[in-house]
């Protein structure tokens, strides 16, 4: 048998929503940044009652904009080795 398997009869539930916690750690840094994040509209996030949830797809977001921003253009010159 390959890779890891599972028995369960339960279904499997992917999460759409990660707490501000959830979201610190997937991102490697802390609850308190994740909020700034979102108070400077980087990172979206949703009001349920009186609690914040940051959709899955605003984490993915915001990772694809801050690679996008880091990656050098192809026209644009190298500032590293030759």
């Amino acid at each position: 048998m390959t890779g890891a398997a599972t028995i369960s009869s339960a279904p499997t539930i992917l999460k759409l929503v990660l707490t501000p916690e959830e979201a610190a750690k997937v991102l490697s840094c802390s609850r308190q940044y994740v909020h700034e994040l979102i108070a400077r509209g980087e990172l979206r996030s949703v009001k349920l009652g009186r609690l914040r949830r940051i959709p899955v797809d605003g984490v993915r977001e915001l990772l694809a904009r801050l690679e996008a921003e880091q990656t050098p253009s192809a026209g644009a010159p190298s500032r590293g080795r030759p």
